[in-house]
């Protein structure tokens, strides 16, 4: 069965510098981490995993809107005082570089029995 409805899914990658995997579970796991982005004005749901092949941590969200998205996004890089994106970013490979939020989307399907 297909389901297509109004999604707004962003996709976040952590690039994890080698050895850091633990730390970043940590760090994501603590009150500032996911769950204040899922408490974010907007936020819907939001999914995470790691995969050991690529070293690669995965943060699937759905947002309201793009919108709210970016204002987290803002919010996060600028007023947050926890600094947790300064703290995500330090266990990234490339810094910055390391940290990609892919959005917008389009054409959201979803497949399940």
């Amino acid at each position: 069965m297909q389901s297509v409805g109004p999604k707004n899914p962003v996709l976040v990658t952590l690039k994890v510098k080698p050895g850091e995997k633990q730390a970043m579970i940590d760090l994501l796991n603590t009150p500032d981490g996911l769950q204040t982005t899922r408490d974010f004005d907007g936020s819907l749901s939001l999914e995470a995993f790691f995969n050991d092949e690529t070293y690669t941590y995965y943060i699937y969200g759905d947002w309201a809107s793009y919108e709210h998205y970016q204002k987290y996004l803002n919010w996060r890089f600028k007023d947050d005082e926890s600094k947790m994106a300064k703290q995500v970013i330090a266990l990234c490979v490339g810094g910055e570089k390391g940290l990609i939020p892919i959005f917008p989307n389009t054409d959201y399907s979803s497949f399940s029995n």
